[in-house]
């Protein structure tokens, strides 16, 4: 097997070419712009697959937490077992640190570096397969585009996304030992393989990797010679007889073959669902060349019909790149190759969720962690031609022309400003996540008919009310309920607690109002009624006071403080036997309560014992 010489023989005269340099600036700007989100709280499915899943909280028995049928105990608050090695990183996170997030931050900031180094060696790797050298500027960019851009912020600052930082680890990392295997020799086949499967168990995107593998060695390894790769068919075999494995592993054992955890699709049928997906496609693309309108949900409804025009415009430029794929594919030359393998790159590895088969979510920025890497290979190779500059050169500032000189500097300038914008983005985008509210809110404004935003949004300004509430913060606490209000009107629970910080300020006809509107939206709300029978008894109706409380006791038997208050109105209204029954079942229900017991033997002192 022939060998490729990796080192360039050229001496690298600027800064950036040295390895060590462009590896550690890949860590520098990764670790800064994500350094703000590393007290981001547990946000949406964070708290039921970390916070309350009983399963990554008791490493004994971890085999059978991490792979289990699904259809046993199914629950969300379980581990995913189709995801065994991301629920394991996560049972590690939980044994060292507990529920301290800045522990989960760490290992998915730490992961998202890794990553974007790997980004930078299979970068160099191409570049080497195809110009026969290489210098370090060109994936030095490549894998800081990756490393800053806003779209992976959902992946990296959103801990339960882990799982597509691990699939792309083991992914790219299993690419690069698979070419280590015709340079250096076939013990590093091995690891490959078992990468891959670390990468499927980790994210069920991997999947895609042995076609990947087959691309990649047609136009780099076998430079487009299909005899070279069948030559090699029994080094691929092995990928594909891992995925039937794993695909037979899925249906009989999980129970199912898409994902174990996504339920029922609402929308989506294999129909609509593909009509979608050029126009979601298109949407992709626009979001990693231009990263506005990000969002955490987005929320998409079928189309219609596949003549609606949006859709035709989508399927019309898809089929518009799918014609340049083959245009580059005949030209054959070098920067064709690139063309040629960051199309088929991402086309490949966004196939899993863009394709006929539904998911519960038809767009998802998440889904571009990997795929988005074609994306930016293009990106910096167009800067590259645009300055006549070969991937495989050296940007010399010194010893060469002026004119030539100015042209690179301005090539650095240019990605230069391109990185920074890209990092500020990331930074405001990151913000976000220290406030789930404000990360709702952003896709309501989008998305108004997004109830899942919706429902997020109002429970988050409800509980920043109660917090706000318990701090005696009452004014505050009302403007945080009626922000709640305003997405969900019609919450027994939130007009109730607004009700209470009303009558917490004594603003008691207010509170009565929302104590009242509480019992119309759910007429079981024993506290609901307890409390508006206390303001009526404040006003001395008492009539009012009694039906309330009578209703809340006979909601909940057990709700001591209705049966104590109701002992206190019988007290105020002389009937003193009926006081004392109330005031023994307030002692039933909490035996240790003193004040039950001060009331019911002064009752027994002062009046029964003298009748």
């Amino acid at each position: 097997m022939s060998k490729f010489n990796t080192k360039t023989t050229e001496k690298p005269k600027t800064f950036f070419e040295k390895k060590w340099v462009a590896i550690g600036l890949i860590i520098l700007v990764s670790a800064i712009i994500y350094s703000s989100s590393l007290n981001a709280p547990f946000i949406f499915d964070d708290e039921a697959k970390i916070v309350n899943n009983p399963d990554i909280k008791e490493i004994k028995n971890i085999k059978t937490k991490l792979i289990y049928p699904q259809g046993e105990h199914k629950t969300f608050e379980r581990n995913d077992p189709s995801r065994p090695v991301t629920y394991l990183t996560f049972t590690l996170n939980y044994y060292f640190g507990k529920l301290n997030i800045i522990g989960y931050h760490l290992v998915n900031i730490f992961l998202h570096v890794c990553v974007s180094i790997l980004i930078f060696f299979l970068t160099r790797k191409i570049i080497v397969y195809t110009y026969g050298k290489c210098t370090n500027i060109f994936p030095f960019f490549v894998a800081l585009f990756f490393a800053s851009h806003p779209i992976n912020t959902i992946v990296v600052s959103y801990v339960f996304n882990r799982s597509g930082e691990l699939a792309a680890f083991f992914y790219i990392l299993s690419l690069l030992l698979f070419t280590k295997t015709f340079e250096k020799g076939k013990k590093f086949y091995v690891f490959s393989l078992l990468c891959f499967i670390l990468g499927i168990f980790s994210k069920q995107d991997a999947i895609t990797l042995p076609a990947i593998l087959l691309i990649f060695d047609y136009i780099f390894l076998s430079n487009f010679e299909l005899a070279k790769v069948i030559k090699k068919k029994y080094y691929h075999l092995s990928y594909w007889v891992i995925i039937v494995i794993f695909l037979l592993f899925r249906y009989f054992y999980l129970g199912t073959i898409g994902d174990a955890d996504a339920g029922g699709t609402l929308f989506w049928n294999h129909y609509t669902y593909f009509v979608i997906q050029p126009y979601v496609i298109l949407r992709y693309l626009k979001f990693l060349f231009i990263p506005k309108g990000l969002c955490f949900d987005h929320y998409l409804n079928p189309a219609e019909s596949i003549f609606e025009f949006k859709i035709m415009i989508s399927v019309l430029f898809v089929l518009l790149i799918l014609v340049a794929t083959w245009l580059f594919y005949r030209r054959k030359t070098n920067i064709s190759k690139i063309f040629l393998f960051s199309i088929l790159w991402f086309f490949i590895t966004i196939s899993p969720t863009s394709s006929f088969f539904p998911t519960t979510t038809a767009m998802a920025e998440n889904r571009l962690y990997l795929p988005g890497y074609g994306f930016y290979f293009i990106i910096v190779s167009v800067y590259f031609l645009i300055f006549r500059v070969n991937p495989d050169r050296q940007l010399e500032l010194s010893g060469i022309s002026t004119h030539k000189r100015l042209l690179n500097s301005f090539l650095i300038f240019l990605l230069g400003v391109h990185i920074i914008v890209l990092c500020i983005a990331t930074v405001k985008r990151n913000r976000l996540y220290q406030n789930p509210a404000l990360l709702w809110e952003e896709v309501i404004s989008m998305y108004p008919s997004n109830y899942r935003a919706t429902q997020n949004a109002s429970n988050l300004y409800n509980e920043l009310g109660n917090s706000l509430r318990g701090r005696g913060e009452y004014i505050r606490a009302v403007q945080e309920y009626q922000k709640a209000l305003e997405l969900k009107p019609d919450s027994a629970e939130i007009h109730y607690n607004l009700g209470l910080a009303y009558y917490e300020q004594r603003i008691f006809d207010r509170a009565i109002q929302e104590f009242k509107r509480t019992i119309e939206i759910n007429p079981n709300h024993s506290e609901a009624h307890n409390n508006l029978g206390t303001l009526y008894f404040n006003r001395g109706e008492y009539d009012n006071t009694f039906q309330e409380y009578q209703k809340a006791v006979k909601i909940n038997p057990d709700y001591a403080q209705a049966h104590n208050n109701l002992g206190i109105l019988y007290y105020y209204q002389k009937e003193y036997r009926k006081a004392l029954q109330e005031f023994q079942i307030v002692l039933m229900l909490k035996p240790y309560d003193q004040d039950a017991k001060d009331k019911i033997e002064d009752l027994k002192k002062r009046f029964l014992d003298n009748k």
